[in-house]
């Protein structure tokens, strides 16, 4: 999770878009439509528990194209409204995460676009995928101060500075959080990046309350950092 302020009289904060923990696929969370179960959230500003405030759709392509419904929960206390967003999902990218994973994965390994493309969908853009591997490569710093927060979980794993090392210290803590979120791996690293990953924004991502969803995750099962 991530946010940010607007200093000035009485601190107005900005809307943010909280991923949660969801364990369910693309196309079993479309079909619930508008009646998703989605946990209720703790406010990212203040803590207090967030109530349900409507919600929109949006679309999301796995295989097909799938419209879900995403929930808005609201802070009494700060009176913002946030985005629920579920982990399958990536701020501002119409693919889920799922398929953009392991589609940069095989490119940070030396797999042409094109091949990487056309394994994904026969009509699928390579010049979208060519677009993650630049957004990937532009996060690179954000990415290893967030990582660094997970680094005793990922014992033994290559820790270098290149794109591809990014990429296998991801697969590597999504592995770590998958089973404590009860989720895949993949959206076990929108979780803990906060859906920023490759989202749109030309500004950097904040790392305030990103690499700490991993902590609280890690937390709330009573998980030791390894020796």
């Amino acid at each position: 999770m991530s946010w940010r302020s607007r200093e000035g009289p009485g601190r107005r904060w900005s809307p943010v878009t909280i991923i949660w923990p969801c364990g369910l696929g693309v196309e079993e969370y479309a079909a619930a439509g508008k009646e998703v179960v989605v946990p209720r959230q703790c406010c990212p500003r203040c803590g207090l528990l967030t109530m349900f405030w409507s919600g929109y759709f949006r679309s999301v392509r796995s295989g097909a194209v799938f419209r879900i419904w995403v929930k808005r929960c609201r802070c009494c206390r700060c009176h913002s409204s946030d985005a629920l967003l579920p982990s399958f999902c990536l701020v501002g990218r119409l693919d889920a995460v799922e398929v953009i994973g392991p589609a940069l994965k095989a490119v940070s390994c030396g797999a042409g676009t094109r091949r990487v493309a056309a394994g994904i969908g026969e009509l699928f853009a390579y010049t979208t995928l060519r677009g993650w591997w630049r957004r990937h490569q532009q996060r690179g710093a954000w990415l290893w101060s967030v990582l660094s927060a997970a680094r005793a979980w990922c014992v033994g794993r290559c820790w270098g500075g290149s794109d591809a090392d990014a990429l296998e210290a991801l697969e590597s803590v999504g592995a770590a959080v998958a089973a404590v979120a009860g989720v895949g791996s993949w959206p076990a690293v929108s979780l803990v990046l906060g859906g920023a990953w490759l989202s749109t924004t030309t500004d950097t991502p904040t790392t305030a309350g990103v690499g700490g969803s991993l902590m609280t995750l890690m937390a709330g099962r009573d998980l030791q950092v390894p020796p």
